[in-house]
């Protein structure tokens, strides 16, 4: 399938643009500076351009089929507020739902659970709490950004993962709606492959599984 990802020099970018690759999809990223360090491979389309312009991301939607998007500000954001997340999917967003592109998948973080697992004593106590020391505004931004994918017409899977850790592939991932059997980590390679997996299997269409090894 034809695929592309935002935010394919993240460090959860950089995992899912090789799972990808490895899968033979036809991939193009969109990249600020087309000196970053990106794989070669026949496969990979690289776009230099920014991921708030809507020229530019409307103009790489042309012909694909299903949109990643993994961008992030980092863990250690320590500014007293950030939109970048959530005004690029805006423009990704408003891109596809003109280019009728539907299918788009979007990383997000554990701490934002929704539905039975935001109000279980599990997630409440557990979860939200070790995750509390994560910046304010980044969870701030991701909210705004899950809100306007959630809005959105689009065939929409919102992944929301716990810390995404360099550490060798367990080879599983677990995939709940209500955190029961939720762990604190999960590697970046089975991460990916999870993501990975979404571009075909469509088993999460409008659902905002939580991931975790």
């Amino acid at each position: 399938m034809n695929v592309v990802i935002f935010g394919a020099t993240s460090y959860a970018g950089r995992s899912i643009l090789m799972e990808v690759l490895a899968q033979n999809h036809q991939v193009t990223i969109l990249v600020s500076n087309s000196n970053l360090l990106c794989p070669q491979d026949k496969n990979l389309i690289i776009v230099e351009g920014s991921e708030f312009s809507r020229r530019a991301i409307r103009s790489i939607l042309h012909n694909q089929d299903v949109v990643i998007q993994c961008l992030g500000v980092g863990d250690n954001c320590y500014c007293s507020s950030t939109s970048l997340v959530s005004f690029a999917t805006e423009v990704i967003v408003e891109a596809m739902e003109k280019r009728n592109v539907r299918h788009l998948i979007a990383i997000s973080n554990a701490d934002l659970g929704n539905g039975s697992a935001s109000q279980s004593w599990f997630f409440n106590k557990l979860i939200l709490s070790y995750f509390a020391k994560r910046s304010k505004v980044i969870r701030e931004d991701k909210y705004s950004m899950e809100q306007i994918i959630m809005s959105s017409k689009l065939d929409w899977t919102i992944i929301r993962c716990p810390a995404i850790v360099d550490k060798p592939a367990k080879g599983y991932c677990r995939a709940t709606l209500d955190g029961k059997g939720f762990k604190l980590s999960i590697t970046a390679e089975d991460m990916a492959s999870f993501v990975a997996s979404q571009i075909t299997l469509n088993t999460h269409l409008k659902l905002t599984p939580l991931i975790s090894n």
